[in-house]
């Protein structure tokens, strides 16, 4: 029983570092959803600028790469990102279905060892009792 309790607070802790990275992934995803709309308002913010002259507009285009390659960049992590949570999810899952079933068993063995014991002990006062019969009954004869 020893073991199954060490094995239950083992996957207890990997459950909790495996939450701790999920909520990490989670937030690096809010991050980069977060990039990826400031670089919209970045480009809605510049392109005004960029209709006043000749100069401003090509350094407009050149930004405009830029920032549209960046966008792109950040997208991609985002989908690698994404499924990187996913399997995350369902590695947490999987771990909550294994410990759920160590806590079970465990519970089991532990209500099966209290029955034993409660047996022991009943048997212990049942042995007691029949002895203070006797004694009782032989005090009464004598």
């Amino acid at each position: 029983m020893k073991n199954l309790a060490t094995l239950v607070r083992l996957h207890k802790w990997r459950i909790d570092e495996s939450t701790r990275k999920l909520a990490d992934l989670d937030s690096l995803a809010t991050r980069f959803h977060g990039q990826i709309a400031d670089i919209g308002d970045g480009l809605a913010a510049e392109a005004p600028f960029a209709a006043d002259s000749v100069e401003s507009a090509a350094s407009y285009s050149n930004f405009l790469q830029v920032e549209i390659a960046r966008r792109r960049t950040l997208e991609h992590s985002l989908v690698d990102l994404e499924q990187e949570i996913v399997c995350a999810r369902e590695q947490i899952a999987a771990a909550y279905r294994e410990l759920k079933t160590y806590e079970i068993t465990l519970e089991r063995k532990r209500k099966q060892a209290k029955r034993i014991q409660d047996r022991r002990q009943q048997s212990v006062l049942d042995e007691v009792g029949k002895t203070l019969h006797r004694t009782r009954a032989s005090e009464r004869l004598a």
